[in-house]
C-alpha cells in the first residue's frame, strides 16, 4: 500500500468519525427530546384523567340521589331492600336480591351497600338458593338482626325440603341469637318440625324476635307423623304458665293451619298483633289432622293480654262452646255438647279483621270476647253456596240455635267500621246484632261473585241494589258517622228520600262513592232546601223562618271513582245550594240563635238533620219539646218510620256518650233535647258548611274543564282525571 492510500484511509477515518460524532450529538438531543414530550404527554393524560373525573363528578351531580351523604344513601337502600321484599314476599321466583342490584350501580353505591350491614341482614330463601349466598349475606350484615324468609318451592320433594331445612338450620346454628323476623312456608308438617323444635328448646334464646311466621302452605295438612303437636292442645297442658324470660319480646304471630299451642308459653304472652288462617274444612276431624275448636281459641286469647290486633283470614273455628248459664249449673247433663265458658275479655284489643266468615259467626264471636277497647271492625262476609257443602260445624249441629247468646252485643267503642258482604239477605244483616252508636267512619262495599258471563264486563259494574240502612245495622241512626264510603251499589229512586240514607248521618263531613250507579238518587237530595221555624219560649206568636238544607249540613268533601253516570249539573246545584253566591250579592241566612227565643212555643223539633214543623205542610225546623228520635220526613212519605225500642244497652251507651257528638241529639233517643242543643242544630241546618273537597276519577261524563269550574263557586281543592 502506497503512502496516498495511507492517507486517504486516515482521511475517509476522520469524517466518518466526524459525521459519528454529529450523529450522537444528535441523538442524545432526539432523545432528550423524546423524553421531554413523553413527560409533556404523560402531563396531558394526568390532566385529562382529571378533567374527565371531574365531568363525571358534574354529571353525576345532575342526579338529585347524589347529592345525599353516604349515611342517608345507607338509609335509603335499607328502605328499598325492605319495601322490595315485602312486596314479592310470597313470589316463589323472586327476581335478583335488590341488595346485590344496588352493589351493580356504581362504585360507590357499592361502597356504600358493603358498608350498611341491615342491607345484607334481610335473607330470602324463595325457589333455588345455596349455601353459600346465605354465608355471604350473614358475613356481611355483621351483628346486625335478621329477617329470615324461607318458602318452599313446588316441586320440591319431602326429602328435598327437609335437607334444605337441615341445612339451612345448620348454617344459621350460631346467628339464631340475631333473629328479629321469621317468616316460614313449608308443604308438609314434617318439614317445619324442625323450626318449632327449635323454639322450644329452652337451651336458646332470642333476644331480638319480634315477629313470626309458620305456614303449612299444603291445605288440610296431616301430623300423623309429627309427634307431639297435637298432643300438646290438651287443656291440661294449656292451663300451666311457666315464667317468661326477660329477653321474650314476640309481638306478631302468624299460624296457618298448625296448632294453636305450637310454641311456648313466653312466645305468646307479650303478643300484640295475631294472625290465623285456618280455611274452614268439609270432613269431620280425625287424629291426623287439626280443627281449630272455639274452647281453644278462647283459652288462647286469655293467655295474650296485651293483644291489640286480631286478624281471622278465611277462618271459622268450630262453636263448641256456649256462654254459661246460672240456671242450669246444678244440672251437668244439661247441653253437655257444648262447653260453658264465659267471654274472655281482651282490655287492649283495638282492631278485629275477619274475612270470609258466615253470616252467623259475626254475632257468635263477638259474643266471646269482650273488648272494652275496640275501635276497628272489618268484616268480610261470605254468603254460604247452596251449590256446595258447607263447612263442618262440629258439635254445634243447628248452628247457634243451642248456643245462649245476647240479643244485642253493644259496641259503643267501634269507632270505624268495614263490612263487605253481598246481596244475600243473611249477609245484609249479619251486623243486625251490633250496635255501633259511636262510629265514626263507615265503609260498605258489595262483593258479588261475578258469573262467566259477568266476566266479560268491567269488574267495577255495581251489580247490587243498596239495601234499606235498617236492614244493616241494629239502629241505623249513626248520629256520630262523619266519613262514609259506599262501593259497587247502585242507587234507584227510593233512595232519593231523605230517610232512605243519608238522613240518617246528620253529623257527615266526607261521602266517598265507588264504582256506582244510580249516584243521582243518592246524592240528589243533597241540594234540597227546607224552611226553618224558629220557636219561642215566651209565649209570643212570632216565628222566624230561614232556608237550609235537608241531610248533612256539615258535609265538606265529595268524591266519586268509576260511577259511569255522574254528571256535572247535579255537582253544580249541590255547590250552588251548599256555598250560596261567593260574590256575596245573597244576603247571609240569619242566624237562628239570634231568635231562637222569638218562635213559635208550638214547634217541634224533628231528628237528626230532616226539618218538619207545623206550617208548610211539615217542613220547617222544630226545636220545642219532642225528642230526637227517628229520622223525620222533610216532605210526607208513604212509609212511616217508628221509633226502634231501645234496650237497656242502647239507654246507658247513648246517655253516657251524649258528649261525644257534636250533633245536637246526643240526650239520645227518648229524651227532649235541651234548648242549646236545638239551636246548636238548627244554626248547622240554616248555615251548611260549603263544600271545599271534591274528587273525581274515571267518571266519563264529567270533564276536567267543568270540574275546574265548581272552583268559581268556593270549591277550593278539586281533583279530576277527566279529559278537557
Amino acid at each position: 500500500m502506497s503512502k496516498r492510500d495511507f492517507v486517504a484511509i486516515e482521511n475517509d477515518v476522520l469524517v466518518i468519525q466526524a459525521k459519528l460524532e454529529v450523529l450522537r450529538t444528535q441523538a442524545t438531543q432526539y432523545t432528550t427530546l423524546i423524553s421531554q414530550l413523553q413527560d409533556m404527554k404523560l402531563s396531558v393524560t394526568e390532566e385529562m384523567q382529571a378533567l374527565e373525573q371531574r365531568l363525571r363528578d358534574l354529571e353525576a351531580l345532575r342526579i338529585p340521589i347524589n347529592w345525599l351523604p353516604n349515611e342517608l344513601l345507607g338509609t335509603i337502600f335499607l328502605y328499598c331492600v325492605e319495601q322490595e321484599l315485602s312486596s314479592n314476599a310470597t313470589s316463589i321466583h323472586p327476581s335478583t336480591d335488590i341488595s346485590v342490584s344496588l352493589t351493580h350501580v356504581n362504585q360507590r353505591w357499592r361502597a356504600v351497600a358493603l358498608s350498611t350491614p341491615r342491607v345484607w341482614s334481610f335473607i330470602h330463601l324463595r325457589g333455588r338458593w345455596n349455601l353459600e349466598r346465605v354465608r355471604i349475606f350473614l358475613s356481611r350484615s355483621q351483628s346486625s338482626p335478621l329477617d329470615i324468609h324461607y318458602r318452599s318451592a313446588p316441586n320440591l320433594s319431602l326429602s328435598e325440603e327437609k335437607e334444605r331445612v337441615s341445612s339451612l338450620i345448620g348454617a344459621l346454628e350460631t346467628e339464631w341469637h340475631r333473629l328479629k323476623r321469621f317468616n316460614v312456608s313449608t308443604k308438609t308438617s314434617e318439614a317445619i318440625a324442625p323450626f318449632i323444635q327449635l323454639f322450644n328448646d329452652t337451651q336458646r334464646t332470642f333476644t331480638d324476635l319480634d315477629d313470626i311466621s309458620l305456614s303449612i302452605i299444603t291445605p288440610n295438612p296431616q301430623f300423623s307423623a309429627v309427634d307431639g303437636l297435637l298432643r300438646n292442645q290438651l287443656p291440661a297442658a294449656q292451663h300451666y304458665k311457666p315464667p317468661i324470660p326477660s329477653w321474650s319480646r314476640l309481638s306478631h304471630l302468624k299460624l296457618e293451619e298448625l296448632p294453636l299451642f305450637t310454641l311456648p308459653y313466653h312466645f305468646i304472652a307479650k303478643l300484640a298483633s295475631l294472625e290465623l288462617i285456618y280455611p274452614p274444612k268439609k270432613e269431620r276431624p280425625s287424629r291426623a289432622h287439626y280443627f281449630l275448636k272455639m274452647s281453644t281459641f278462647l283459652h288462647f286469647l286469655s293467655l295474650t293480654p296485651l293483644l291489640e290486633e286480631l286478624t281471622l283470614n278465611n277462618t271459622i273455628p268450630i262453636f263448641d262452646v256456649t256462654l254459661p248459664d246460672e240456671n242450669q249449673r246444678s244440672d251437668p247433663a244439661s247441653n253437655s255438647a257444648l262447653l260453658p265458658t264465659p267471654p274472655v275479655k281482651l282490655t287492649r284489643l283495638k282492631a278485629i279483621n275477619w274475612t270470609f266468615p258466615l253470616p252467623g259467626d259475626v254475632h257468635q264471636l263477638m259474643s266471646f270476647i269482650d273488648c272494652p277497647a275496640l275501635e276497628k271492625l272489618d268484616v268480610w262476609v261470605e254468603a254460604p253456596n247452596p251449590k256446595e257443602e258447607g263447612p263442618w260445624r262440629g258439635l254445634d249441629l243447628s248452628y247457634g240455635t243451642r248456643m245462649k247468646l245476647p240479643m244485642v252485643i253493644d259496641c259503643s267503642p267501634v269507632r270505624d267500621l268495614s263490612f263487605q258482604f253481598s246481596t244475600d239477605d243473611s249477609t245484609v244483616s249479619s251486623l243486625r246484632k251490633l250496635y255501633f252508636p259511636g262510629l265514626e267512619s263507615l265503609e260498605l262495599m258489595s262483593v258479588d261473585r261475578c258469573t262467566e258471563k259477568d266476566d266479560k264486563t268491567s269488574p267495577r259494574s255495581p251489580i247490587t241494589t243498596f239495601p234499606r240502612i235498617e236492614f244493616i245495622f241494629h239502629d241505623p241512626r249513626l248520629f256520630c258517622l262523619t266519613n262514609l264510603t259506599l262501593s259497587h251499589f247502585q242507587f234507584n229512586k227510593d233512595h232519593q228520600r231523605p230517610e232512605a240514607i243519608l238522613g240518617y248521618i246528620p253529623a257527615l263531613i266526607s261521602l266517598s262513592l265507588e264504582s256506582c250507579l244510580g249516584v243521582e238518587n243518592l246524592i240528589k237530595v243533597l241540594e234540597e232546601r227546607c224552611t226553618l221555624n224558629l220557636p219561642t219560649t215566651n209565649g209570643v206568636s212570632r216565628a222566624g223562618r230561614v232556608g237550609g238544607v235537608k241531610v248533612c249540613p256539615r258535609l265538606e268533601a265529595l268524591s266519586f271513582w268509576g260511577c259511569d253516570d255522574l254528571a256535572i249539573g247535579l255537582l253544580l246545584k249541590i255547590v250552588l245550594t251548599r256555598n250560596g253566591d261567593v260574590s256575596g250579592r245573597n244576603s247571609e241566612p240569619e242566624n237562628p240563635s239570634r231568635r231562637i227565643h222569638e218562635g213559635d212555643p208550638h214547634a217541634e223539633l224533628g231528628p237528626i238533620g230532616t226539618i218538619t214543623g207545623p206550617e208548610h205542610g211539615g217542613k220547617g225546623l222544630n226545636l220545642g219539646t219532642s225528642s230526637v228520635a227517628e229520622p223525620a220526613l222533610s216532605t210526607p212519605s208513604p212509609r212511616k218510620i217508628k221509633p226502634l225500642r231501645k234496650s237497656v244497652h242502647q239507654t246507658s251507651a247513648s246517655g253516657g256518650r251524649a258528649g261525644s257528638c257534636e250533633v245536637g241529639v246526643g240526650a239520645g233517643a227518648g229524651r227532649r233535647p235541651s234548648l242549646e242543643a236545638a239551636r246548636l242544630v238548627a244554626h248547622e241546618v240554616s248555615q251548611p258548611s260549603p263544600i271545599l273537597y271534591i274528587r273525581i276519577h274515571q267518571c266519563p261524563l264529567v270533564h276536567l274543564g267543568d270540574a275546574l269550574s265548581l272552583q268559581d263557586l268556593g270549591v277550593t281543592d278539586i281533583v279530576c282525571d277527566g279529559n278537557e
